[in-house]
C-alpha cells in the first residue's frame, strides 16, 4: 500500500464563499425590490389620483353648499384650483405616460379635461347665483 502523503486536506472555504456570495446576492436583490424607483407611470397615476379626489371633494361640498351646510363657498374655489392644479399635472409635459398607451392616455386626458373644465364652469355659476 502506498502512503497518501502529502495528505489531501480539504477545506470547507469554497462552498462557505460560495454561500457567501449567494446570501449577499440575495440581500442586494431583496432591498432592490423594496424600494422601486418611481417612473413617470407612477407620476401619472398620482396625478390621475389626485384628479379623482379633487372632483369627489368638488361635488360634496356643491352638495353640502346647495343644502345650506357649507356656511362659506371659499373651500369651492380652493378646491377648483386644487382640480385644475391636478389636471395640469396630466399634461404631456409633466407625468408624460410611458409607451404605447401614450396616445390613447393623451387622447383620454384631453377629454377628461374638457368635462371637468365644463364642471367648473356649472360651479362657478352655481357660486355667482348662490352669492350672498
Amino acid at each position: 500500500m502506498r502512503p497518501n502523503w502529502p495528505p489531501v486536506i480539504r477545506t470547507p472555504w469554497p462552498p462557505l464563499i460560495m454561500v457567501f456570495g449567494l446570501l449577499l446576492l440575495l440581500t442586494y436583490l431583496l432591498f432592490q425590490s423594496r424600494t422601486p424607483a418611481l417612473t413617470h407611470d407612477t407620476h401619472f397615476h398620482a396625478a390621475l389620483q389626485d384628479v379623482a379626489l379633487y372632483d369627489v371633494q368638488l361635488t360634496r361640498d356643491v352638495l353640502l353648499a346647495r343644502a345650506g351646510l357649507l356656511p362659506h363657498v371659499d373651500s369651492l374655489l380652493q378646491t377648483s384650483r386644487a382640480l385644475l392644479h391636478a389636471l395640469a399635472r396630466l399634461r404631456p409635459g409633466h407625468a408624460e405616460p410611458s409607451g404605447e398607451m401614450a396616445m390613447v392616455l393623451r387622447q383620454q386626458v384631453d377629454l377628461l379635461t374638457t368635462v371637468l373644465e365644463q364642471k367648473l364652469r356649472l360651479v362657478e355659476d352655481f357660486t355667482t347665483d348662490n352669492a350672498l
